[in-house]
């Protein structure tokens, strides 16, 4: 379980993106989201196996509360049964890994989601960067543009002031 959640987070770190390395970022992308991948597959495996697990235990409870009932002679409803076997600790402790089990799937599932993310953020940024968006004139031109905007509001102000006063 420690080990899953470790993997998890050791993932997690890979989902930042260094917009200055792009290259390796893209080149990368495709092995992490394989990696991720196969977590998902090797978890939901290990999920469906304790989903088997509780159905197998829960027919050998119901089998087990049935034959108490038939040698004591006494009629038992399957309401009953079903009552008995969920309230049974065998079944608690097999419901509760196989809970477990169905967390960390979605917890990498969530995490898979992510990386899709990732993969179109990416493709952004490239489409970003070849649109020039990232270069130094873009940027110079929009502090400029908004250094005259500024300079405009503060000239238009002390005229204002001029003509009240």
């Amino acid at each position: 379980m420690a080990e899953i959640e470790t993997k998890i987070e050791e993932m997690k770190q890979y989902l930042l993106i260094n917009k200055n390395s792009l290259d390796e970022e893209c080149q990368e992308q495709p092995l992490l989201f394989y990696k991720i991948a196969e977590e998902v597959v090797s978890a939901i495996s290990k999920r469906d196996a304790c989903k088997e697990l509780l159905q197998e235990t829960d027919a050998v409870l119901a089998k087990k509360y049935r034959d108490e009932a038939d040698t004591n002679n006494v009629k038992i409803t399957e309401a009953k049964i079903l009552q008995a076997v969920q309230i049974d600790e065998t079944h608690k402790k097999v419901f509760l890994n196989y809970s477990n089990k169905k967390q960390k799937v979605d917890e990498l599932e969530a995490l898979k989601n992510a990386f899709l993310q990732r993969a179109t953020m990416l493709k952004t940024l490239c489409d970003l960067y070849v649109a020039g968006y990232f270069s130094t004139d873009s940027v110079k031109i929009k502090v400029a543009s908004k250094g005259n905007f500024d300079y405009e509001n503060r000239k238009r102000d002390i005229s204002k002031k001029r003509l009240e006063g």
